[in-house]
């Protein structure tokens, strides 16, 4: 089974008191084709609030779970960081306050582990 998993950067240098440093904003069964330096158009909603951030791809990180009682997992993850550094501000904001995305987050956090 194949899995990619698009990830939002929370850059550590804003300085926002966030317990978390990406979130997952897109889930594919298949490689976009994305490379370390594109340049990608990422909107999305979360908690009710539409946001449309330029991003680069500044990392691509691959994984395999095997799993003995079922399928096995590849696993790709594409890491985005934001380019507008008021938007992505904002962006983090929401998260610090959002119960929804804290359960993602330990959701995803499992998963890496």
């Amino acid at each position: 089974m194949f899995q990619c998993h698009i990830l939002l950067i929370v850059p550590l240098e804003l300085g926002i008191q966030v317990d978390f440093s990406s979130v997952k904003i897109a889930d594919y069964d298949y490689d976009p084709g994305l490379q370390i330096g594109d340049e990608v158009q990422a909107t999305f909603e979360q908690d009710g609030q539409k946001f449309d951030l330029v991003t680069l791809v500044t990392k691509r990180h691959k994984r395999v779970i095997s799993n003995k009682s079922s399928k096995s997992i590849f696993r790709l993850y594409i890491y985005l960081e934001a380019q507008d550094r008021e938007k992505v501000v904002k962006w983090a904001e929401t998260l610090k306050i959002s119960d929804s995305i804290k359960e993602h987050l330990r959701d995803h956090s499992a998963e890496q582990n």
